[in-house]
Parts: C-alpha cells; structure tokens; sequence
C-alpha cells in the first residue's frame, strides 16, 4: 500500500483563515450599519417632508381665504401658528409641535412678495406671494424639509 501524504492544516494556515474571515466580517457588519444609518435619515427626511407638505396645505387653505393685510387673522385664529416679529418685510409664523415619536420640531413658514421682471406676471406681483415652509427638528442647526411654492391670494 502506498504511502498518501495526508497532512492537516498548520496552526499557521488556520490563524491567517481566522483573520480574513475576520476582516470581511467587519467589512460587511460596518456596511450594514452604515444602511441602517443612511436608511433611518431618510425616514426623518421623509417623515419631515410629510410634515411640512400637510403645513403647507393648512396655509394653501389660509391664503385661499384671506388677502394679505388679513391673513395675520387667519393664521393666528385657529391656533395654528404665531407670528415671529423681527423682519418688517416677510411675514414670518412659526409654530413648534411633536410628532408620533416624540420628537420636537419647529415649522417656519415665510410669506414674501411675489417679484418678477417679466412683464407678463408684473400685473399679477400683488395677487401673489411666495411661500416657504421650513421643518426643523429640535437641536438641528438647518431645516430637514424646505417646501417652497407660490400662492394666489384668494380674499
């Protein structure tokens, strides 16, 4: 009978397989975390969006129904939001709020005149206003969602 060479891995050989598996392991377990990361900011991203859309309907609403010199009226009734004193040429509301999960946030809404070089829409500059609602979370330093639009005085 013939002799096989039938040798083991050396402690060697089984230490280096131990460190690649243990390389590709962090790899893949530093990649996962990073999805968990990315995928939870895009929830608050999104959930903010959805924060400062529905806002954004509650003033399409208000501007609908009022004129400009009386929508301080409309905004301030319902106690929707109050107005920021501070800049004499927007009109500025603000209102703080806590969403479903707990968590605080701010909503800016600014309303400036609507100002255009093209004749064609110069007439329609004071039946306009440009309106932008901003969501920031508590702590943050810039808003989460900025929706930005332009509406037609309606009173």
């Amino acid at each position: 009978m013939k002799y096989l060479n039938r040798r083991g891995m050396s402690l060697v050989e089984l230490l280096a397989a131990i460190v690649i598996m243990t390389i590709i392991l962090t790899s893949f377990s530093l990649l996962l975390l990073s999805a968990a990361r990315s995928t939870q900011q895009s929830r608050s991203v999104v959930d903010y969006t959805f924060i400062g859309q529905s806002k954004t309907e509650i003033v399409f609403e208000a501007v609908s129904s009022s004129t400009r010199s009386t929508i301080d009226g409309v905004m301030t009734a319902r106690p929707i939001f109050f107005k920021s004193e501070g800049d004499p040429n927007n009109l500025i509301y603000l209102k703080e709020e806590t969403d479903v999960n707990g968590r605080s946030y701010v909503v800016r809404v600014t309303f400036t005149d609507y100002a255009t070089e093209d004749d064609q829409f110069l007439k329609l500059s004071s039946l306009l206003s440009n309106v932008v609602v901003e969501v920031t979370p508590d702590g943050a330093s810039h808003p989460s969602a900025i929706i930005e639009t332009v509406m037609e005085w309606g009173g």
